[in-house]
């Protein structure tokens, strides 16, 4: 999943649980990132996705286009 949806989504269940705007449920997840971890959530997220969900999505688009290139090929040609 990319970390903006993930994102999103544990933004949403907080301001669920806590009844509050997603804005600030998701100004509050930042601030307490960084207030503990000493770096920005967002460039900890983009790391996470560059090295986890990037190769997949890669991998993925190149086995679909693997694919379609083997349809391609096994298709009759029209006569002329």
């Amino acid at each position: 999943m990319p970390f903006y949806r993930a994102f999103d989504d544990q933004a949403v269940e907080l301001s669920h649980e806590n009844g509050i705007t997603e804005k600030k449920a998701k100004v509050m997840m930042k601030d307490s990132f960084e207030e503990s971890e000493g770096k920005p959530l967002y460039d900890w997220g983009k790391d996470l996705e560059q090295t986890y969900h990037l190769p997949k999505m890669e991998a993925a688009k190149e086995k679909r286009e693997a694919a379609k290139q083997d349809r391609n090929m096994a298709r009759p040609r029209p006569r002329r």
